[in-house]
Parts: structure tokens; C-alpha cells; sequence
């Protein structure tokens, strides 16, 4: 007589869990960095990196600190304007007591 005694055996709900859906979200990456970086230079939502074009945007930078520079003296030059035309105070007075 040949007795076959079962031996306990647990299952835990987060391994046969895991096992069958997953993590929940992708665990192994699709795409290294730089093929993901090609992809999106492809698509046109990012602009390839050009060596000779650093040297450009340093002199366009400096041209745009001049013009933003100019920009606020002119509007700090208005607002003094406004302030010496204007009392403190001055302005919409309806409903007001």
C-alpha cells in the first residue's frame, strides 16, 4: 500500500499575482535613450543638435539680452509716465462709499 502524504503547499496571492498581470507597467525598456532621442529628432518635436550652431545662438543671445534690456527701460520709462500723470488713488471711484 503505496500512501502518497501531500506535502503543504502555500500560494501567496502576490506571487501568482505577479506572475500572471505583471508589475503593472512595463518593466523592461522598449528603446535605449538615444533611440528614443533619434525617434523624436525624426518627428520633428525636437531639433538636431548642430555643433556650428552654438556659436550663433551666443551672438543671437546677446542680441536678444539687448532688445529685452531695451524692452524694460521702455516699459519702466512708460510706467514713471503714468505715475507723474496719475495721482495715487486716482482712478474708478464708482461705488465706493
Amino acid at each position: 500500500v503505496n500512501r502518497f502524504t501531500p506535502t503543504p503547499y502555500i500560494i501567496t496571492r502576490d506571487e501568482v499575482q505577479k506572475k500572471v498581470f505583471g508589475l503593472g507597467y512595463p518593466s523592461i525598456p522598449t528603446m535605449t535613450v538615444n533611440e528614443w532621442y533619434d525617434d523624436m529628432v525624426k518627428n520633428g518635436r525636437f531639433s538636431a543638435i548642430n555643433p556650428s550652431s552654438s556659436e550663433n545662438s551666443s551672438n543671437s543671445n546677446a542680441v536678444d539680452e539687448e532688445t529685452r534690456e531695451e524692452q524694460e527701460r521702455a516699459r519702466l520709462q512708460r510706467w514713471d509716465e503714468y505715475k507723474d500723470h496719475h495721482r495715487r488713488g486716482w482712478g474708478n471711484m464708482h461705488n465706493k462709499g
